[in-house]
């Protein structure tokens, strides 16, 4: 064998041995399995009580009828078992809505006084879904609670886990024409004490 031959062989050689590294280090990296995950199963954690006096949520939710659509950003806040705060802000925070939750009416609060719905004007897909909506359940359904009987489907497709309870991160309602899908960034739920 001359010198020509020998340092042309030993690059050949070395490529082989890196190869079958590769092929070693990738056949035993295969076989390995990834640790176990700390997060539990979703499934078994129990839903918030339906009766949770204090509690937040925050998020977007878009809301569509017939031909006419909208978004906005929320936060829903519960302060009893029968009140509930929610502010709906448009694009880049504009036209907030303040509504209120109050012995099972939604009233529309504007300058610090209360409304009534029907004095919203115009026959937008919010004012539309927020005037069909049997107020006293929306609070439970963000929960993930199903409804009780009536026209309208909630639907849970992802949960998100707030110790000690799972709730949900995306909820869509529908019935009466109108869908609204939900989507919670941000859980605050305050067990009673």
């Amino acid at each position: 064998m001359n010198l020509l031959t020998q340092t042309a062989a030993q690059p050949t050689r070395r490529r082989l041995i890196q190869l079958l590294l590769c092929f070693t280090s990738a056949l035993f990296l295969g076989c390995a399995s990834p640790p176990e995950s700390d997060s539990p199963d979703l499934s078994s954690l129990p839903l918030p009580p339906m009766d949770l006096d204090r509690w937040q949520a925050s998020g977007k939710a878009s809301f569509a009828s017939n031909d006419a659509a909208e978004t906005a950003r929320f936060l829903w806040q519960r302060t009893t078992a029968d009140t509930e705060n929610i502010t709906l802000k448009g694009p880049f925070s504009l036209n907030a809505v303040t509504l209120l939750r109050q012995d099972g009416e939604l009233w529309w609060q504007q300058e610090g006084k209360l409304r009534s719905l029907s004095d919203l004007e115009g026959a937008t897909a919010l004012t539309q879904a927020l005037t069909s909506l049997p107020s006293d359940a929306l609070g439970n359904w963000l929960l993930g609670y199903p409804p009780q009987g009536g026209n309208w489907q909630v639907t849970v497709s992802e949960w998100q886990q707030v110790p000690p309870w799972r709730a949900p991160a995306r909820v869509t309602i529908q019935g009466a024409g109108i869908e609204i899908k939900v989507i919670i960034s941000q859980w605050e739920l305050s067990p009673a004490t």
